[in-house]
């Protein structure tokens, strides 16, 4: 299985950055050149994109257990199993786990209320990203994280551009 970390670095970065003079900022692009590597090579890769802090917190508020920091670590455990099980159903020969690195984005700047409303990440699950992002590690994943550009939006960029290359099919998982 070769994971993000092999095909950005043969084909293109993994640093994205707003399209350069673009009226709409929503547009997110590969900060790099066209690959030179035909597209009939790919036909038969599986690109499995993963949405990672959103099943963290997904599973996280599904816990019922008043505990937060218990909350917190049955989370962390349960999000590893449901990766690995998202592995194991799909045989990707390629996976991107993207994640959000948190703060203003783009988004802000259309919509200044852009989730206001939100409730903030748990104290007791953000001290857990760095000992889940080791998790992930040790299975060969190799997390993405840009500031200021959401995982929707590494995901997106990701998949659009491996469809467009003819790479194979492509998998989003939230």
């Amino acid at each position: 299985t070769r994971y993000w970390r092999d095909w950005s670095s043969d084909v293109c970065s993994s640093d994205l950055s707003y399209a350069a003079g673009s009226a709409d900022r929503a547009n997110v692009i590969p900060n790099t050149a066209a690959s030179a590597i035909p597209a009939r090579a790919f036909t038969m890769s599986k690109l499995l994109a993963i949405d990672g802090l959103n099943i963290l917190r997904r599973v996280f508020e599904a816990n019922p257990d008043p505990d937060a920091t218990q909350k917190a670590e049955a989370a962390s455990r349960n999000a590893l199993s449901s990766f690995r099980r998202l592995l194991a159903d799909h045989a990707p020969t390629h996976v991107l786990p993207a994640f959000d690195a948190g703060g203003h984005t783009w988004r802000h700047e259309l919509y200044p209320a852009y989730r206001a409303n939100r409730a903030p990440m748990p104290v007791e699950l953000r001290d857990r990203l760095p000992e889940f992002f080791e998790a992930l590690e040790s299975l060969g994943l190799h997390v993405v994280s840009l500031p200021g550009v959401e995982a929707d939006d590494v995901i997106a960029t990701g998949v659009l551009r491996w469809l467009a290359e003819g790479r194979g099919d492509a998998i989003v998982a939230t």
